[in-house]
Order: structure tokens, then sequence, then C-alpha cells
């Protein structure tokens, strides 16, 4: 659903069914702008993914926003707090601040700022 929405916005998007593809995903394409990461993958959790995100080259520099519905705790708020973006909890998303906040970043990202 955010894919399709990235792409009706006329952003290109590109899918990855757990954090391990999605690091193979990285490895063959350019630093994208924007990651939008689920917590709860099969594999990988998107705590390990972001661990090793930010350990690759580029990767500290890409902003990420977190959509889940991992009821976190206060250390995984304040974890989160110092690597991403923004969190969005899934059972109250609000897609325009949602949507808001993912063309900040991007327009953030194309405007060399990171």
């Amino acid at each position: 659903v955010l894919c399709h929405s990235l792409t009706s916005m006329g952003y290109a998007a590109s899918a990855a069914i757990n954090g391990r593809n999605g690091l193979d995903w990285l490895a063959k394409h350019p630093t994208p702008s924007l990651i939008l990461l689920d917590l709860m993958m099969p594999e990988m959790n998107g705590f390990e993914f972001l661990a090793a995100l930010r350990g690759r080259a580029g990767g500290e520099q890409v902003p990420v926003v977190v959509v889940t519905a991992h009821d976190l705790t206060p250390e995984e708020r304040d974890h989160l707090s110092t690597h991403v973006a923004r969190v969005f909890d899934k059972e109250h998303l609000d897609s325009d601040a949602l949507v808001a906040e993912m063309k900040r970043l991007l327009a953030a990202a194309s405007a060399g700022e990171g």
C-alpha cells in the first residue's frame, strides 16, 4: 500500500518482503532517499535491519520512517528516537501526517540536506 501511494505521487518505490531482502536490495541499488520500515518482519526484524543499515557505508544518512504495530517499550522508543526520523503507530496511523513526513524527508534528501 505504501509503495503504491509513493508511486502514485510520482516517486520510485520498491518493497522488500523482509529485512534480509531489504539488505540484498540495498547491495544492488543506489542508496535510497527514504526507507519506510516495519519493525515486525520475518527472518530479520526492523531493529536488526536498522543496525545493519546504519553500519553500511552511506546507510547512516538514509532517513528512516518506522510504521509499526509493535508495542514499543520505553527503551525501544528511546533507541529509535536516535536512529530514525519518525515512528508511526499502524493502529492510530494518520496517513496525512505520514505522507507529509515522507514528502518533507524526500524534499530534504533531494535538496542535499540528508
